[in-house]
């Protein structure tokens, strides 16, 4: 639901306003993949990634980080959705709309990995992570975000900005 749920959603729209049925598909699969591929290639970056909300060094894996090489893979993957849709014969306004929402939508995750996501600290180990209980099995203090917010939350968020802002571009662009 976190990653699928807004596409899911914008396919059921498709019969009835195809061209915003297919820009909200488009857009949110661009902004879970541009997430997706951001993350894991960003991984590999040789210098630690930043806060993209303070530009302080974090290990890499931290919500929020950035690093050039990640976010350079997440554009891409973007683009491979937007290249993807028209490839199967999505209209271009709405495959180009759906690149930009992709990026905004990927870096709007990593906004709000940053500062709304729960972040929790294991006082046994020292561990920083992303769960209430640690994989130690102890539980772990909030340190920054809300309990509520969970990686979940965050790509439901994040794919619904990237379906949001690929609606608004195609509309634009269309009309």
């Amino acid at each position: 639901m976190a990653n699928g749920g807004v596409a899911a959603a914008g396919a059921l729209l498709l019969p009835w306003a195809p061209v915003a049925g297919w820009a909200i598909v488009t857009g949110a699969l661009a902004a879970a993949q541009a997430d997706t591929w951001s993350t894991e290639v960003g991984r590999l970056a040789r210098r630690p990634p930043r806060l993209i909300t303070s530009g302080l060094a974090v290990p890499a894996g931290t919500s929020g980080a950035i690093s050039p090489l990640g976010t350079l893979t997440g554009m891409v993957g973007a683009g491979v959705m937007a290249g993807c849709a028209l490839l199967l014969g999505i209209p271009r306004a709405s495959a180009a709309a759906a690149a930009l929402g992709g990026i905004v939508g990927f870096l709007g995750d990593s906004v709000l990995g940053a500062t709304a996501q729960g972040s929790y600290r294991c006082d046994a180990c020292a561990a920083h992570g992303e769960h209430p209980v640690h994989s130690c099995g102890r539980s772990t203090r909030l340190v920054r975000g809300y309990r509520w917010i969970d990686n979940d939350v965050v790509n439901l968020v994040a794919t619904a900005i990237g379906a949001g802002v690929a609606v608004v571009g195609v509309v634009s662009w269309v009309w």
